[in-house]
């Protein structure tokens, strides 16, 4: 379950743009404005101080979404490098934009990532964008509240998901969108998981998983 707090609502007018060049010092060159698809419009900016060449994207989602207009969040496959260029990823799409770092050891986003109700990266403590049910736009920090239950009832806080665990007494989630099978070789109980539900670990749910290892001590 993701819990999140007081929701703050994005409100996407033209008003930002113009905010925006107002705090611009120095020569700008007027802006060109494009219009990509009903409700969507493209503006370049080019600031001579720097210089800098700035882009923006303006929506207006209730004429996007009646014209078929969808935000999506994508990421590179997991099974290579975990890295792709953003005009790859976005090839399809009328813009794509940057959504998050990633640590270069691994390639996983650093930030909470959520696509299709499933989750790819936990939440951390940091705000996060994040598209609502009912397709509201919000900024705010989340939290995961998940676990495990055994056999014999005991629940078990699962504390990561798709990384490896921090401390002795972690439990990490693998689905699908992991880049590899690891176990908690840190923690004193070990899992590791075959998810049986075919769509996935969606929020909010209960799965079905066939446990392929337990490991009750740690590793010398």
């Amino acid at each position: 379950v993701l819990r999140h707090g007081l929701l703050r609502p994005l409100a996407c007018t033209p008003w930002v743009l113009a905010a925006m060049l107002a705090g611009c010092k120095g020569p700008t060159i007027p802006p060109n404005t494009e219009a990509l698809a009903p409700g969507v419009w493209h503006h370049a900016v080019d600031l001579i101080d720097g210089p800098w060449a700035l882009h923006v994207i303006e929506v207006d989602l209730p004429t996007a979404r009646r014209a078929g207009g969808r935000l999506r969040s994508a990421r590179a496959p997991s099974d290579g490098l975990g890295l792709e260029k953003t005009s790859v990823l976005g090839s399809r799409a009328l813009a794509a934009i940057n959504g998050d770092f990633f640590y270069p050891e691994t390639h996983r986003p650093m930030g909470l990532q959520v696509r299709d109700g499933e989750l790819l990266v936990e939440p951390l403590q940091r705000s996060a964008f994040a598209i609502g049910g009912d397709g509201g736009l919000h900024i705010d920090v989340f939290d995961l509240d998940a676990g495990l239950v055994t056999a014999s009832g005991r629940a078990l806080p699962i504390s990561h998901v798709n990384r490896d665990p921090r401390g002795s007494a972690d439990l990490t989630y693998f689905n699908h969108f992991a880049q590899g099978w690891k176990d908690t070789v840190h923690a004193d109980v070990g899992f590791v998981l075959q998810s049986l539900d075919g769509g996935g670990w969606r929020d909010a749910d209960t799965i079905c998983a066939r446990v392929l290892q337990v490991r009750r001590h740690r590793w010398p």
